[in-house]
């Protein structure tokens, strides 16, 4: 009789609990409304990125040696990124829009590329690389209306001048991936692996950026970062001492691999 009023108190209790809710279905409006407020509060704080990054790099299957990296953004397309050394600056990169500018101090030596896209494979590098740190890829509004749902995951594809464009968003309105790939050609995607937040905005913390072809990879991780407002512009203007070589663009990937390496 004791175990059978047990039972029945059990069941009452049981009854009373609270029951858990089933997921909740996030419709793919939803999950626009999401991306679009979060990648509103970090484009207004991207007008001006001061951040620092460590970065590690594989050639096929040999991973290299990892390295430091501070940046200055200023969305929409202008980017500088000075490689860290033990005695200051090992490679000094510049890009605005479509031109790039590097400088190795150590050597003198700097390369200036007015089609840089081209030589890279991405259009529009500079955009590309600050929409890929800041996550603040934009497709436009036919995209959304032929998203596709994938499990949690909405993507979003389109295409400008002739490259096709695919963005990956959870449910919580953060990206997962992107990638950018030409007609015909090799897929270059950027995975984001985790999310900081800081002041009421998202940043990518960290990923991994690799084409498809898996000729090389590189991993990275934000150490630290602040909104600063729009930087000057003299900011992104690289002028080397009168001395400096100018090279080729094939000549400085070497010297940077080189000084790198001397650095460490």
């Amino acid at each position: 009789m004791k175990r059978l009023a047990t039972l029945l108190v059990l069941a009452v209790v049981a009854g009373c609990a609270p029951r858990a809710a089933p997921p909740v279905d996030v419709t793919r409006d939803a999950v626009r409304e999401r991306f679009d407020s979060r990648r509103a509060s970090r484009v207004e704080r991207a007008a001006g990125l001061e951040a620092q990054l460590v970065i590690w790099r594989r050639i096929g299957d040999v991973g290299l040696p990892g390295f430091e990296a501070r940046v200055l953004l200023a969305h929409p397309e202008r980017a500088r990124i000075r490689v860290a050394s033990a005695f200051g600056t090992a490679a000094d990169l510049v890009l605005r829009g479509d031109t790039a500018i590097a400088y190795v101090p150590a050597r003198r030596q700097m390369v200036r590329v007015d089609a840089v896209g081209d030589s890279l494979g991405v259009p529009d590098p500079a955009r590309w690389l600050v929409s890929a740190m800041t996550a603040t890829w934009d497709p436009p509004a036919e995209a959304w209306s032929s998203a596709d749902r994938q499990d949690s995951v909405v993507r979003v594809s389109w295409s400008e001048d002739g490259w096709v464009r695919e963005l990956d968003i959870g449910g919580s309105g953060l990206p997962r991936a992107a990638r950018v790939r030409p007609r015909n050609g090799v897929l270059i995607e950027i995975r984001y692996e985790g999310w900081i937040g800081a002041g009421g905005t998202s940043w990518p913390a960290r990923g991994t950026l690799a084409p498809s072809d898996a000729r090389w990879s590189a991993n990275w991780r934000l150490e630290r970062h602040r909104p600063i407002g729009p930087p000057d512009p003299s900011r992104f203007q690289l002028v080397p001492p009168a001395a400096t070589r100018r090279v080729s663009l094939s000549e400085l990937r070497s010297v940077i691999d080189e000084a790198m390496e001397e650095f460490r």
